[in-house]
């Protein structure tokens, strides 16, 4: 607070503060109306002072700003005396401490028992002579005490050690030899240096390798030198990365995915000597706020149809997520996937592309930066995959290293059947859910499942509908309903519906899911309306009799409801209809003849030559047969 609080109307007046009136009656009229807070003044003459805490805001504000200490800004020697204190290590900070302390304690001496004693008693306290003390107080002598311990600080130089002349032309050509991509040694580019320097005139020796590589580390900044001879990633990696936090979501509302090569040879089930042994492929889809893996497939390469199947397996149980964030793979680039989107960073957005199953569904795409895996948390999971799938004690013999220099001695000695590799991945992947100490933010010493399951409860996660739900499966494949039922039939698998009576022996489109022929499947017609969902028949043992009486009933159940349909539809029999037809008609008399036919000649009856009438024949014949002849060759001909 301002140290004077009480002022009179006509000091209120003349100071013109904001919100308040100019002249000293006004000033009067104002404090009365609001009735500020006053009292009879000391001075001669008396009349009345209010007290600031009565004037308006504004006033108030001014008068306390103008009675703050002003505070002398900070000279330009203080602060190029402190810039180089900063700089010094701490050796040099302690030691100018020290002397501070010695000056100090020698300037309070002083005072009491003269000069000469104080700085003799105090050098001998701090181990210095007192010369030396005494230049230290001659160095801080008229300077403002709070730069003192700066200017204490030490000042070592390097005596008799000045840096060597380099030539400039052969500084430039020691620079455009070393700083490049191919990372050559200091010792070959001097080396070098000097072959060229025996063509030149530079007047004198060069100086050694170590003194340009000195001036390399004094004069070139370590991010251009990591620039030139590293490259720009690793340029990149000199730049802080970005942490991001993601709490912000919940479960299931973003997800991303990406593919990962196993590091193990795999042969597909039919290949039972493995004589085409390949890398399988697993696409995982990861929940980002918990970590946990929500959906995967396993395939031999990235495709549209891998991609689609895992997203299936995973908005189908968990319903679609909001966001989704994916790399510019080919598979997630394709149009059936996120067609529609406004860019990606593969293929020409058209506007006439179709509607990709991902942009259907409602999810907003994201792609990631090509060339920056890190910005997807799913490549920390293959890290943890990688050790417990490929490394299973299960593949062994079947494992390829992670880099090509880093096969094991048994590489490409075993191939592991599909089956057992869909088998031990969906293990490791429900272990990997389910592994306790997990340390991100979200989850805190809880696992991956325990974490997206509390989320998930509290949420109201969306469901795909049917038609979302089609849209995720196996891209179509033409089938024939069967002749008899309309029945369809793919892969060994039969599939049956109630409608499928009415396309009997039709082309049909169906989508299924391969490896899960049990869920059943979906029958279009060739145009792409849909018609219903198939179940799949199952086979039966031979002997079976509890499924044999589950058909009979399913049986049972189809003709009764066929019958109560054709009830509904037939409301007249057959003996209705026939009583309705009228009766046979009356006979009628024939008509009287019109017409006489006509009697020529003298009443003989003409004679007729067989002969004449083979002849004819024979002619018609020939004739036709000719025109026949002449027509196929020139079929031939053209």
């Amino acid at each position: 607070m301002t140290d004077k609080e009480w002022f009179s109307a006509s000091a209120l007046a003349a100071l013109k503060l904001p919100g308040l009136p100019t002249s000293e009656r006004r000033c009067r009229d104002r404090a009365i109306s609001e009735g500020w807070k006053a009292r009879t003044s000391s001075l001669r003459g008396g009349g009345k002072e209010y007290h600031i805490d009565s004037l308006p805001a504004p006033a108030q504000t001014w008068l306390r700003r103008q009675a703050e200490p002003k505070q002398e800004p900070a000279t330009v020697e203080s602060a190029v005396l402190w810039a180089h204190f900063e700089r010094l290590p701490q050796q040099h900070k302690d030691e100018a401490a020290s002397r501070l302390k010695a000056v100090l304690e020698c300037e309070a001496l002083a005072a009491s028992i003269g000069a000469s004693k104080a700085e003799a008693r105090t050098a001998a306290a701090y181990g210095c002579t007192p010369v030396t003390l005494r230049r230290w107080r001659a160095a801080v002598k008229g300077k403002a005490r709070a730069d003192w311990m700066a200017i204490l600080a030490p000042r070592y130089s390097v005596q008799g050690r000045t840096p060597k002349d380099i030539p400039a032309e052969a500084w430039d050509i020691f620079l455009a030899d070393y700083l490049r991509l191919e990372e050559p040694t200091a010792t070959a580019c001097y080396e070098r240096l000097c072959r060229i320097a025996k063509t030149k005139e530079w007047g004198g020796p060069l100086p050694s390798c170590k003194t340009f590589l000195r001036r390399v580390e004094r004069d070139v900044p370590e991010a251009v030198r990591v620039l030139k001879r590293e490259g720009r990633e690793a340029l990149d990696r000199l730049f802080p990365h970005q942490e991001r936090d993601r709490a912000v979501f919940r479960a299931m509302e973003a997800v991303n995915a990406d593919g990962h090569k196993l590091d193990i040879f795999a042969k597909a089930d039919d290949d039972v000597e493995g004589k085409h042994p390949f890398r399988p492929l697993i696409l995982a889809i990861q929940d980002l706020f918990s970590g946990m893996i929500v959906g995967y497939r396993l395939a031999d390469a990235e495709n549209a149809e891998t991609v689609r199947l895992a997203f299936g397996d995973a908005f189908g149980r968990f319903g679609p997520a909001d966001d989704v964030y994916l790399d510019n793979g080919r598979g997630f680039a394709a149009k059936w996937i996120t067609g529609g989107t406004v860019s990606r960073f593969r293929f020409k957005v058209k506007p006439e592309e179709p509607t990709g199953c991902l942009v259907a569904a409602g999810c907003r795409i994201h792609w990631a930066t090509p060339y920056r895996g890190q910005v997807k948390p799913i490549e920390r999971a293959f890290r943890d995959l990688c050790e417990y799938i490929a490394k299973h004690p299960a593949f062994a013999g079947a494992y390829t290293g992670n880099r090509p220099d880093a096969k094991p001695e048994n590489y490409g000695s075993r191939a592991i059947p599909m089956a057992l590799v869909r088998e031990i991945v969906a293990v490791e992947i429900a272990a990997h859910n389910d592994r306790q100490g997990r340390r991100s933010a979200t989850c805190g010493g809880r696992s991956f499942a325990e974490t997206f399951a509390a989320s998930y409860a509290a949420a109201m996660p969306r469901r795909l509908t049917d038609e979302q739900r089609r849209l995720f499966w196996l891209a179509s494949e033409r089938v024939t309903a069967d002749a008899m039922d309309g029945a369809v039939s793919i892969y060994g698998a039969r599939y049956w519906h109630e409608t499928l009576t009415e396309y009997r022996r039709q082309k049909l489109t169906i989508r299924f899911d391969p490896e899960n022929l049990s869920a059943g499947a979906a029958l279009y017609t060739m145009d792409g309306r849909f018609i219903c969902d198939a179940s799949l028949i199952n086979r039966v043992a031979f002997n079976d009799t509890s499924a044999a009486k589950e058909l009979a009933r399913e049986k049972k159940r189809f003709k009764a409801a066929v019958r109560t349909q054709a009830d509904a539809l037939t409301r007249i029999d057959a003996l209705t209809v026939a009583a309705m037809l009228p009766g046979a008609p009356a006979p009628s008399d024939a008509p009287a003849a019109k017409v006489v036919r006509p009697k020529f000649g003298r009443g003989q009856k003409p004679t007729i030559n067989q002969e004449d009438i083979d002849a004819r024949v024979n002619a018609s014949i020939t004739r036709l047969a000719d025109q026949h002849e002449a027509k196929m060759r020139r079929k031939l001909l053209a």
